[in-house]
């Protein structure tokens, strides 16, 4: 049997504080949700379609920060470098070091 590195049935949070893992599950899904259309309005505004090009920052930044999270709630070793890229492109953003 395959272990997957990444799975919202499993989290160190529906252990540690007692929390519901329907709650912990839907939170997952919820992140994830948020992390694929930012970093998609994002890749639409960095080539200016539908998106004006000032959206840029503010969605790679929510947009990495709403991957961070998940990573670090349904954290595995194995996912590690997402926190980096993740990082990165806080930084990058944050930063200003390059808008389109």
């Amino acid at each position: 049997e395959t272990s997957w590195p990444f799975a919202v049935a499993r989290s160190w949070a529906t252990t540690a504080p007692g929390l519901s893992p329907n709650l912990v599950r839907v939170g997952g899904w919820a992140l994830i949700a948020v992390a694929v259309a930012g970093f998609a309005l994002a890749a639409f505004s960095t080539v200016g379609i539908a998106v004006p090009s000032r959206w840029w920052q503010p969605t790679v930044a929510a947009s990495a920060i709403a991957s961070a999270l998940t990573l670090v709630l349904f954290f595995n070793p194995q996912l590690v470098l997402g926190l980096g890229i993740d990082a990165a492109l806080i930084w990058v953003a944050a930063a200003g070091l390059w808008v389109p």
